[in-house]
Formats: structure tokens, sequence, C-alpha cells
């Protein structure tokens, strides 16, 4: 049981220095794509699994999966919702961690009484109905504006910022401004902003309180008992 958590965040360590620079090249919704398409292989793998290196592996590649999808998302929605659901919509995001846990302990009761390898293998088949779900809903969803104009797709993002705020309408002055906010705060990333390696983010004080404060979150949600 140990081993099985442990190799969930493991994967889940793996992605969270690897995956936001896959997101910064391919994009919002490619990235969510591709996290989920990877969630859904590793569960068909882990439910498939004839030994115990093969699920433990299975696992990493799930935690991997996984928590792309958790590092994508936020970033997805906050890029992307009208300000004024912003924060609704990130909070939201939060709770639907703890609405799959209920959901995971609700099959893995059912199934504790079965007096097969179904009882492991039916929640592992389980997991990949949200990766399902996320693929089949990423085809009718915009790309995130601020990684358009980052990557020079100004009308694009315009049309995205326009569905966003005011059904299409590219003329709107709520929309205009948004759009022009999201365009100068690139441009002065680009020319101004500063980016930080890992080394100078534990070597400069203000960006290691940030990244402390952010570690803190993960080690006490567990030391809380919240785990997977």
């Amino acid at each position: 049981m140990s081993l099985s958590t442990a190799a969930l965040w493991i994967g889940g360590a793996i992605a969270g220095l690897t995956y936001g620079q896959v997101t910064d090249m391919i994009g919002r919704r490619y990235a969510l794509f591709w996290a989920a398409l990877g969630t859904l292989l590793s569960v068909v793998l882990q439910t498939a699994a004839q030994n115990t290196a093969m699920f433990v592996i299975a696992r990493i590649l799930v935690g991997y999966g996984t928590s792309a999808s958790t590092l994508t998302g936020p970033t997805y929605l906050a890029e992307t919702l009208p300000y004024h659901w912003r924060a609704w919509g990130l909070g939201a995001l939060n709770d639907c961690y703890y609405v799959g846990g209920l959901i995971a302990a609700g099959v893995t009761y059912r199934t504790a009484s079965y007096n097969s390898t179904w009882a492991w293998r039916v929640p592992s088949l389980i997991q990949g109905v949200f990766s399902i779900l996320c693929i089949v809903i990423l085809p009718f969803i915009p790309e995130s504006p601020r990684w358009l104009i980052y990557m020079d797709r100004k009308e694009e993002a315009l049309i995205v910022v326009a569905q966003t705020y005011a059904n299409g309408d590219t003329s709107n002055p709520v929309v205009l401004a948004q759009y022009k906010e999201i365009v100068d705060t690139i441009e002065y990333e680009k020319n101004v902003g500063e980016t930080l390696t890992m080394k100078q983010m534990i070597k400069t004080p203000s960006a290691r309180k940030r990244v402390s404060l952010a570690v803190s979150a993960a080690v006490f949600s567990t030391i809380s008992g919240s785990s997977s």
C-alpha cells in the first residue's frame, strides 16, 4: 500500500519539474490532451498489471499524467476564465479533488468484498472515465488567450477574449481592455521580466519564500491525512 501511494507521488514530482515547459511549448489545450491521454493509457496498464513491478510502474505513470493535468488545468482556467468567475472556477477546481476522493472511497468500499483481482482492477479502470471525459470536451474549448499572444497569434487571442466576455464581439470595450492588458503584460514579461533557474529560485529570498509556501501546501495536505 505504501509503495502504491509513493509511486503516484514519484510521477507527480517528475511532472512538476518537467511538464511546465511542455505546457508553454505546445499550448494549454494540447498539454491537457496529452496529460489526459497519458493518464488513460497508464490506467489501462495499471488495470492489466500482472505483477507488483508492472503495477508500481503504472502508478508512477498515472501520477505523472494526473499531476500534469493538475499543473496545466489551473493555468488554463486562470488565463481563460472571465475575471469575475476566475476565483470561483479555480476554487471549484481544487474542490474536485475531494469529490474524486469521495467517489474513489465509494467504489473501493463496494469492490472490497470481491474475491478476485477485480477488487482492485475495477477502481483502477474507473480512473480512466475522467480522462475520457476530458479528451471528449477539449475540442470544444478555446486555447488560452495569454498563450496565443505569447506565441504572437494575437488575432486568435482577441477572438477568444471576445467569446469569453462579449459573445464574440471584438469591438466591445471590456474585450479590448482585457486584450490590451494581456498584451501589455506579455510584452513586459518578454522585455523586462526575469526568468529564474531552479538554482536562482533557491538562492533568491523572495522566490525561495514563494516556493516554500507552495511546497508547504502539499506537505500539510499529506500530513493531515489527505493522500492518494
